[in-house]
């Protein structure tokens, strides 16, 4: 996986020959890193079209803006690349991204100097949005997303039709999601500075 490669001294030399223009060494770098980009992808999205597109994107890009831009530490920039082209693509599709996702991501960043708190506010933020839900539907979250419970278990748990869960479910999804965008707005806006 990308998260456990770090850059070489062989990437540095393969970045500066294709902001040369030599497509062998993008050709190079692109067989060194499509399976990871792949998988990271694919982990994301558990849909392999999805990923494969999300790959080509990502390689796509480097050889686009590899040719203008110095990069210093490539696996860092293909998994940054790869995460906001999922974020991408899961605001296109309408998906739930878990918020664990998220946050291990931004832990797991080396991108930003601060993220250590900003994870700590994005915590702290995610979980008093949860707290502020009506309680059906915080339980209901809760028990789908923190004890990974099925919308049929928690309808036969609580005495509700299935139809009822998910209800509340999209209803507590579409409440989170939103407060959550202008979030991370601001995270990204704050990380320009």
């Amino acid at each position: 996986m990308l998260r456990g490669k770090t850059h070489t001294e062989s990437d540095s030399l393969l970045l500066a020959e294709m902001r040369s223009g030599s497509k062998a060494a993008f050709d190079l770098l692109y067989e060194k890193y499509k399976k990871d980009v792949y998988a990271e992808a694919n982990k994301r999205l558990h849909d392999p079209e999805l990923a494969q597109d999300i790959t080509q994107d990502v390689f796509t890009s480097l050889w686009l803006k590899g040719n203008h831009q110095e990069i210093a530490n490539l696996p860092g920039y293909l998994f940054i690349s790869i995460r906001n082209l999922v974020l991408r693509s899961i605001a296109r599709q309408d998906k739930f991204v878990p918020m664990q996702e998220l946050l291990t991501d931004l832990l797991e960043s080396k991108e930003r100097p601060d993220q250590q708190m900003l994870y700590k506010e994005l915590l702290e933020a995610y979980e008093a949005i949860v707290n502020n839900l009506p309680d059906q539907q915080r339980i209901i979250y809760k028990m789908r997303y923190t004890e990974n419970r099925s919308p049929e278990e928690i309808a036969e748990l609580l005495n509700l039709s299935p139809k009822t869960v998910r209800n509340h479910l999209g209803k507590a999804l579409a409440s989170l999601k939103s407060a959550m965008m202008i979030i991370h707005i601001l995270i990204y806006l704050s990380g320009e500075q």
